[in-house]
């Protein structure tokens, strides 16, 4: 296997220390808000700026300049076995768990949608650039966003047709319609398909001037979207207590934690070289 994407010892010192400087932003965007000195109903500019600037600089300069001759199958199997199990193994949880009002195939999707979302990369990412080598880790999103997130809409729109929340059965097509037009109106996925195709048609190679701007965009995404998610805090602690504080801190544990270290564990296991 080549050495850009061999696996080695967890570095457990490194996992903590990322771990750390994750929560160490989202107190510091609590502690602020709270504080009266940044107000949590300002942020749709940092939000903005996250969601069509920061990560999909991030995720370009990563596919664009990503050796795609230093991927081996076996390893992309693991990161979609591996995820496969995170989802599903959420979306079961979801049924057993859930209330009997409840619509289960509507909780199913939520949570499985969670597990396999792309809204985790300011923790997610931190963790995976400890795990994996810097081209691996590029990896986790394509693969959630382009095989997973589909499937987590079918269970949505069956949940909708089987309580009747838009008033009329669901068919074949109009699933069909409503999985293409999500993905079709991803950004994360479009700007994913734009840097391969860069990365096919010239090759993993960027302008100098290119790879300041992406860089110096990608490398402002973690600190201020953890720090956000600080922010977005304020006013809502009190309401995580009980029921209220389990599935968000599960969950948030499944998807950003247990994603990255099933993945690990699971490309150990296929490559043990």
């Amino acid at each position: 296997m080549s050495a850009d994407v061999a696996l080695v010892e967890v570095p457990y010192l490194e996992l903590v220390h990322s771990l750390g400087s994750n929560f160490l932003f989202v107190g510091l965007g609590l502690l602020l808000g709270t504080a009266g000195l940044v107000d949590p109903d300002s942020s749709r500019g940092l939000v903005a700026f996250l969601q069509w600037v920061a990560l999909p600089a991030i995720l370009f300069r990563g596919m664009a300049t990503m050796d795609k001759s230093s991927i081996q199958g076996l390893a992309l199997a693991a990161l979609v076995f591996s995820k496969a199990l995170v989802v599903a193994g959420t979306g079961v949880l979801a049924v057993l768990f859930s209330r009997r009002e409840d619509n289960k195939w509507k909780s199913a999707g939520i949570c499985a949608l969670f597990s396999a979302l792309t809204n985790d990369v300011s923790f997610g990412l931190p963790i995976a650039r400890v795990l994996f080598p810097a081209q691996a880790f590029y990896l986790f999103i394509p693969i959630q966003s382009l095989l997973f997130e589909p499937i987590c809409l079918c269970l949505l729109e069956v949940g909708a047709a089987s309580d009747g929340d838009k008033g009329k059965p669901l068919t074949k097509g109009h699933l069909a319609r409503t999985v293409l037009r999500g993905i079709a109106t991803n950004q994360i996925l479009i700007v994913i398909f734009l840097g391969l195709l860069y990365n096919t048609l010239i090759g993993p190679w960027l302008p100098n001037f290119a790879t300041s701007c992406l860089k110096t965009a990608g490398e402002a995404f973690p600190a201020v979207a953890l720090f956000h998610v600080g922010l977005k805090m304020v006013g809502n602690t009190s309401q995580l207590s009980g029921r209220g504080l389990f599935w968000p801190l599960s969950l948030s544990g499944i998807k950003v934690v247990a994603s990255a270290f099933a993945s690990y564990y699971m490309a150990q296991w296929l490559l043990p070289q």
